[in-house]
C-alpha cells in the first residue's frame, strides 16, 4: 500500500469487544481537523519553556 501524505484515517477502526460491545474510536471525518489542531498546538510551544502536556491538562 502506498504512503499517502496528509491522508490520515479513511475508514473507521472500531473494536468489537467480547460480548458484542463496540468501542468506537475517533471518526475518520474528524481526524484531519484534530491532527491539524495537535500540530498547531505543538508548534506554538516549540522553543518555549511551557510544557504542552502540562498546559493541555
Amino acid at each position: 500500500m502506498p504512503l499517502r501524505k496528509r491522508r490520515w484515517k479513511i475508514k473507521p477502526n472500531n473494536l468489537r469487544r467480547a460480548g458484542g460491545h463496540v468501542h468506537e474510536h475517533f471518526p475518520p471525518e474528524q481526524v484531519e481537523t484534530e491532527v491539524e489542531h495537535f500540530l498547531k498546538f505543538h508548534e506554538e510551544h516549540a522553543g518555549s519553556d511551557r510544557v504542552p502536556k502540562t498546559e493541555e491538562a
